[in-house]
Order: structure tokens, then sequence, then C-alpha cells
């Protein structure tokens, strides 16, 4: 079927195909105000003719919303200035606020030519930055007049004796059999060192068998009280080394172990009558962490946590959560025990 044909047969049956819409650029004023569609003739639209009321077909006095708001922008980019006329403005502000700064600087006798930038760092001019009432500046003010000691694993403060909370020390040279006590270290470094490398096994070794050998007095310092505390600190370390190992002891009745552990437990808090919130270093918090597992294993949940916390909080005042505390280690060895007691912290506070 051709198109002529197709078009004789819509004849036929009394229709014809839909003309297309004719759109139109600007529609008269009348009909913009009620809205009504304009065909756009000239002078007069078919609306403004046909109207019952007699309308005046005028075209361009009112403009769209959209023509007029698309004028201003048009209008307000004009009156912009270029980017290089703004860019030499701010460059000349700039050079101007530059050299007013350096005349200032310069009037002053003995001042600085180059004026100081502000700065959030210790040691800068935080007043321009953050202002007066901030806590970076009350910290930067309080750092001029107090310096802050470097320390170590082990510093001047933690080096005296804490106090002495009463009792006697008399236990602490009470240990078992030799063969039960070597077995129960044998059972420490086999069970519960690989799993928390509190301690060093050579250092430990070395004073372990020394403690068997030695006489009372004979130790490396000569006053009195650090002698009597590096004692309680040693014996209360292995009594509660003990503790760990009768659970794994084959040589101990397994009737018996229960009473031995708590025995042994009880016997490392008799043994140590100082103060432990005023020890801060590796060998007391080598001694806390060792009682926090050995809890671990037992009802007393409160004591346990208290304990972990202890031991948290003593690893931090020895800076052993901060990367600057291992940079000033010389030695492999405080480098390493650093960062062991460190993540037993962490692993034992989960």
């Amino acid at each position: 079927m051709t198109p002529e044909d197709f078009e004789r047969m819509l004849g036929a049956y009394g229709s014809s195909p839909a003309a297309k819409r004719q759109k139109i650029s600007v529609a008269c004023d009348p009909c913009r105000a009620r809205k009504v569609r304009c065909d756009g003739n000239r002078p007069s639209c078919r609306q403004c003719i046909r109207g019952r009321k007699n309308y005046t077909c005028i075209y361009g006095r009112m403009l769209p919303e959209t023509q007029q708001r698309h004028t201003h922008e048009s209008e307000g980019l004009d009156a912009r200035p270029s980017v290089e006329q703004s860019r030499g403005t701010r460059e000349s502000v700039n050079v101007a606020a530059t050299v007013e700064r350096h005349t200032e600087f310069s009037s002053t006798p003995g001042a600085n030519i180059n004026p100081p930038r502000p700065s959030l760092a210790f040691g800068g001019p935080q007043d321009t930055m953050v202002g007066e009432s901030s806590s970076s500046t009350f910290s930067h003010r309080l750092s001029r007049h107090e310096e802050r000691p470097q320390q170590g694993f082990v510093s001047d403060a933690t080096k005296k004796v804490p106090s002495k909370m009463g009792g006697s020390t008399e236990k602490a040279g009470v240990l078992p059999r030799r063969r039960v006590a070597d077995d129960l270290v044998a059972q420490y470094w086999g069970f519960t060192h690989p799993m928390f490398p509190i301690l060093h096994k050579p250092t430990f070794t070395a004073a372990y068998e020394k403690s068997w050998t030695s006489e009372p007095g004979n130790g490396t310092t000569t006053d009195e009280r650090c002698r009597e505390f590096e004692e309680a600190l040693f014996f209360s370390t292995l009594n509660i080394m003990c503790a760990l190992s009768t659970r794994f002891s084959e040589s101990i009745p397994a009737t018996e172990k229960s009473d031995m552990t708590r025995e042994y437990y009880n016997r490392s808090r008799q043994i140590f009558t100082f103060d432990i919130l005023d020890c801060t270093s590796v060998p007391a918090l080598q001694m806390v962490l060792l009682q926090g597992i050995y809890l671990q294993s037992t009802t007393e949940v409160s004591r346990c946590w208290n304990v972990i916390g202890v031991a948290v909080r003593m690893a931090q005042s020895l800076g052993l959560h901060l990367d600057q505390t291992y940079q000033r280690q010389k030695t492999v060895y405080a480098r390493e025990m650093g960062k062991r007691l460190w993540h037993s912290c962490l692993v034992l506070d989960r």
C-alpha cells in the first residue's frame, strides 16, 4: 500500500492524520497572563481576537521568569571581573599586606624581618591560629614553664623504693624443694611462656639459680631497703610462676593441685609487702601481669579486672604504648621486652 492509498482510505472514513503541534518562540502578554495557549500570530493572535473581552495583543512587555533570571545572571557575569583582573587584585593585596608586616617588624629594634607563621606545634605562636582560650594555647604556655622529663623504661622516679604496707619479708626465702621448684619452673617455660612471653628467660634463669646459692646480704645493692624490695619482687614473681605451673605438673597429685595453687598465690601476695601503686618498673609490671594471668583461671572476676587495669596503667606510665620510647632504647633487649609486655597488656585487657 502506497502512502497515497493510505491517505485516501483515511479520507473515506472521515478522519485525517493529526497535525503536529506548532511551537512558538514567544507568546503575547495577554495569553501569558491568562495562561492560555497562544499561536503567536501577529499583529493579533487567535485567542485575543476570539476572547470575550477586548484584549490588546502585545508582545515583549512581560518576559518569562526563566528569561528574566538568565538575563540577570548574564548581567551579573558581565559585571564580574575577569580571572586575570581578580588574580592581579589578590596579588596586589598580598604584596601590600606583606610590605606592611615587614615594615612593622623592621621598625622594632632587634626584631626578626621574617614574620612568625601560625603553627599548632609546640614552640610556635598558636594564639594567632586557635585563639587565647583554646586548650592548645594553654598547653603551649604550660610547656614554657615546665619541661617534661624524658624517661625510658625505668626513670629516676621509679628507681626509688615504694612505701611499705607493713608485714615482714621473712617468707621471701621460703621455697619448695629444689626438685619441685625446678619442675614448676620448667612447666612455666613450656606452657605459659609461649603464650605470654612476659619474662626474659636467660635473665630470670640466672637470678633463679643465684637464689639457691647466694647467702643473705650478698646482693648487688648495698642499700638494705633496695635489697629487700628486689628480693620481695623476685620471690613474689617466682611464687606466682609456681601457681601457674602447678596445674601442669605431673609430680603433684591431682587432689592437691588446687590447694597448692592457691597457697602459692597467697604466698606471692604476702611476700610483696610494698605498695604496688607506687611501683613503676618493668619487674613490677611483669609480676602484676602474671597475677592477672592466674586470676583469669579463677572465679575472682573483679580482682582480675582490677589487676589487669593496674598493669595497663603501669605500662602506660613506662611509655610502652609510645613509639618514641622504643626509639630512645639502645639495646634490643629493652625494645623487645617493652613490646612483649605491651602486647600482653592488650591481650589480657580484651
